[in-house]
């Protein structure tokens, strides 16, 4: 079977699609198509339901599929999510349009899920750290100052942390803020051009183990492994070009250095067991997993029940965070409090000493 390169830049619409609308769309056609009805019947379908907006997408999806697109090139038109356009493409290689929108539609599911769990988590943590926030801007621009004229009229020596406050602040307050942005911007430019120029850097550079979202970015990574893979081996891809499929579809970058290491690994003939136990950025978990999988038979199956607890665990660990967050803002609001009281009175209680 002849590969083709899939491209999943950006294409020319800069639509903005929110998860309800991707999820609208992949639980409407993988009802229908599981119901066996032809895709155009089932776009036609979509097409009497929905908005006068989305109704110009669809028409124009319908457009492009008529003029011998693809459907994830006709997709692709249209500016969806990398991950939509992912399964697609897989889907494409096995034929099965069906499984591959439940599968997009089980992933929005989850994803609008964890959002709004997120959101609830996030909401009153947010509230906290806007009120820290607000509260040392107010003593760093306001009470500060006023405060330090104060002192001065009475000739009261301040401490040096408070004057070396004053100094930034009145930096700050002149031109000192147009440096910082625009030193924020020169270094996330070089950063972006470093990582664009050198995908293996990057590759490396998190592989270190002083790296600190070194764990992050290693589940991350072995959550797309599985998901992607399983899909394919599920539909009888042989495994090579399964990995092959997947360094030219893959939604992030930053995994084509990782993947064409796993590729050239099973091209010099090791099994991919092996091959995933000297990948850093694969779980041990996984590659027990599939060393098991691989002397029972099912690969593809293991891991996809392995992608599965390995997202609940993912869950399950963000929710946890999250708990731990509120204590620990907490403790940052009286910190931020403790200080301020300090450094705005102990000039005074010196004053009030030598009286």
């Amino acid at each position: 079977m002849k590969i083709r390169r899939f491209s999943l830049l950006i294409p020319r619409s800069s639509i903005k699609w929110q998860d309800e609308q991707l999820l609208r769309i992949a639980s409407h056609f993988s009802f229908l198509l599981t119901a066996g009805l032809p895709l155009l019947t089932a776009l036609d379908s979509m097409l009497k339901r929905e908005s006068r907006s989305m109704k110009k997408r669809l028409t124009s999806l319908r457009h492009h599929l008529q003029q011998g697109h693809s459907l994830s090139e006709a997709f692709q038109q249209l500016g969806l999510p990398s991950f939509f356009l992912f399964c697609l493409r897989m889907a494409e290689m096995h034929g099965d349009y069906a499984q591959a929108f439940q599968t997009i539609e089980k992933y929005y599911q989850e994803r609008i899920q964890m959002k709004e769990e997120r959101r609830q988590l996030l909401r009153y943590p947010l509230i906290l750290l806007t009120f820290i926030l607000l509260t040392f801007l107010f003593f760093l621009l306001i009470l500060l100052p006023r405060l330090s004229s104060f002192y001065a009229s009475f000739h009261v020596p301040l401490p040096p942390l408070v004057q070396s406050i004053l100094q930034w602040t009145e930096w700050l307050s002149s031109n000192g803020w147009i440096y910082l942005l625009l030193s924020s911007f020169l270094f996330v430019l070089l950063f972006g051009w470093l990582i664009r120029r050198d995908q293996l850097w990057f590759t490396r550079w998190m592989n270190s183990s002083w790296f600190p979202l070194h764990s992050f970015f290693q589940s991350r990574f072995t959550l797309f492994f599985t998901r992607a893979l399983s899909i394919l081996l599920q539909a009888g891809i042989p495994i090579l070009q399964a990995i092959r499929e997947m360094i030219l579809s893959t939604p992030n970058r930053w995994t084509i250095p990782i993947l064409q290491q796993i590729e050239e690994q099973l091209l010099q003939g090791k099994r991919l067991t092996e091959t995933l136990e000297h990948c850093a950025f694969i779980t041990d978990e996984c590659a027990v997993v599939v060393a098991i999988a691989e002397e029972g038979g099912g690969v593809g199956d293991q891991l996809h029940r392995y992608g599965h607890l390995l997202q609940v665990q993912q869950r399950k660990n963000w929710e946890r965070r999250l708990q731990w967050l509120q204590p620990v803002l907490f403790l940052l609001l009286g910190a931020v409090i403790l200080i301020m009281f300090s450094l705005l009175f102990q000039p005074m209680f010196g004053f009030l000493q030598r009286l």
